[in-house]
């Protein structure tokens, strides 16, 4: 087996226990949703003779730049090796990266690099590089103690400033959201109070309800988009992991309006070659305009309709940008 690494680098997490069962050739029924995408990456690439490892980042030597331990994955365990090594490029699982991180693999291949992930990962960051295209937001100890923006009788977003798997997502009045003050005062610094934008409207060959379209990149280049729905037309949130579906879209169909701001990201991102991303927008019909709702610098890494490990397309492309700029 070819000797080149691509590390997965997962921070003071333990994956679940859980039986092996195969289903559609590599995903499993009762394996968690992180134990699924580890389990993509190392199944794709060792088709491709290169060796996929855990490392964590405790074990790091910041001199040699090296690890001195590894960890397989193998039926739900992390069985940690004997093999040190220096990792060639390494897909960061963390989303809530701070610092220390980038800090601590400066001068490493990691996707997403540090630009791309700052903005990213924190909601609160995303927000004032996009003021301008994202839904307009306040830190909820500024919505409590001195909104000037909005009536507290209108309903708004609140999500954490981290990633949240979009389970954390409420709408919630605010005249509600100052009774709970109190309450919530563990977390005025770390939850984002958002405009809230109706995704529902009919966009000509999009979208007929509640909808986002997510834009998968590779460094500059779009690779796959797709429409996100959820099955409850009451629901607010565009999530398939949790609910709903996804339909392929063509990257050459996307609206010229959507492409325009498209661009505007990236241009602000400037994200290296092999930085691995989605971006998130929505159609909204009261702007007349089209809304970023996220990037996403730890995606999922396979699109629901694809039935076995050789119809990933994005792992294809991923392997692709990594075989060619490496």
């Amino acid at each position: 087996m070819r000797r080149l690494y691509y590390i997965i680098v997962i921070s003071y997490m333990k994956l679940a226990i859980l039986r092996w069962e195969k289903r559609n050739n590599f995903i499993t029924e009762n394996m968690s949703i992180l134990e699924q995408k580890d389990r993509l990456i190392i199944d794709y690439f060792k088709l491709h003779w290169v060796e996929v490892f855990h490392v964590f980042l405790e074990d790091f030597n910041k001199e040699k730049k090296t690890f001195r331990k590894t960890y397989t994955l193998t039926q739900g365990y992390l069985w940690e090796t004997n093999l040190s090594l220096k990792p060639d490029y390494i897909f960061n699982m963390i989303t809530n990266s701070h610092e220390w991180i980038f800090d601590t693999l400066k001068d490493t291949n990691v996707s997403c690099s540090a630009r791309v992930a700052r903005i990213a990962n924190n909601k609160y960051n995303t927000y004032w590089y996009f003021s301008s295209i994202q839904p307009s937001s306040q830190l909820l100890a500024d919505f409590l103690q001195k909104n000037t923006l909005w009536n507290y009788n209108d309903e708004y977003i609140v999500k954490p400033i981290y990633w949240s798997k979009w389970s954390w997502v409420r709408k919630i009045k605010g005249t509600l959201l100052k009774e709970q003050a109190s309450e919530l005062g563990d977390y005025w610094s770390i939850l984002l109070v958002q405009e809230f934008i109706d995704t529902s409207w009919w966009y000509p060959n999009i979208a007929s309800w509640v909808h986002d379209v997510r834009i998968y990149c590779i460094g500059q280049k779009m690779v796959s988009s797709i429409v996100r729905k959820p099955e409850d037309l009451s629901e607010f949130r565009a999530c398939i992991h949790l609910w709903g579906h996804a339909t392929l879209f063509r990257v050459a169909e996307l609206p010229d309006d959507l492409l325009h701001h498209w661009l505007d990201v990236i241009s602000i991102l400037k994200p290296k070659k092999t930085d691995f991303f989605c971006i998130d927008f929505a159609y909204c019909q009261k702007r007349n305009d089209w809304i970023l709702i996220e990037i996403n610098s730890v995606p999922w890494f396979r699109l629901e309709w694809e039935e076995s490990i050789f119809d990933s397309k994005v792992l294809k492309w991923i392997h692709w940008a990594l075989s060619k700029h490496l």
